[in-house]
């Protein structure tokens, strides 16, 4: 999902060098298992995008680049770049995978509901992806002075179409995905 995710915002963007955060638990100290609180770190993530590479090479390498990311989990990276006296980077798009139990175990509407601006937007889109037993559940979070009900709905139809050419032969190269849309 987030390899295909990033090959879209290169399309979109017109760059090839996407930049996104994604949201790490921070749990991983045993000295933090009895304290209660929300315990969440936004962790940068860097992908090159190479239109000549098979999805699954672009795949691979998302896959490193969000691991070797990981490592820096713990270390709230504003605090990070104050020490080290460098502007935290302005980061748009947050990418957040939930892992959530919900009463409902599948969907049955697949269109796309609009539940109104949000006053907490603190990226200019944060798509939360969730797996149920038949599809994704994706809700989106977005800075509505910068994008319209319509341009979020044309984005994710243009990521599920992309899902769905991937699923179809995953070793096509990634440039390919997009001739015929």
């Amino acid at each position: 999902k987030l390899a295909a995710f990033n090959l879209l915002l290169s399309r979109l963007s017109g760059q090839n060098d996407i930049i996104h955060s994604i949201a790490s638990a921070g749990r991983d100290s045993a000295d933090l298992k009895n304290i209660v609180g929300f315990f969440i770190n936004a962790v940068i993530v860097r992908n090159k995008i190479d239109w000549n590479s098979s999805f699954s090479s672009l795949l691979k390498d998302v896959s490193n680049n969000t691991l070797n990311s990981m490592a820096y989990q713990n270390y709230p990276l504003e605090f990070v770049f104050e020490k080290i006296g460098m502007k935290y980077p302005d980061i748009k798009i947050l990418f957040n995978m939930l892992s959530m139990y919900y009463s409902i175990e599948s969907i049955e509407d697949f269109s796309p509901k609009h539940l109104g601006p949000s006053r907490d937007v603190k990226y200019d889109l944060t798509a939360y992806f969730t797996s149920m037993k038949n599809g994704i559940l994706i809700n989106v979070n977005y800075l509505n002075q910068l994008f319209s009900k319509e341009k979020i709905e044309y984005i994710f139809k243009e990521y599920i179409k992309l899902l769905k050419k991937i699923s179809l032969d995953s070793d096509k190269i990634v440039s390919s995905y997009f001739t015929d849309t």
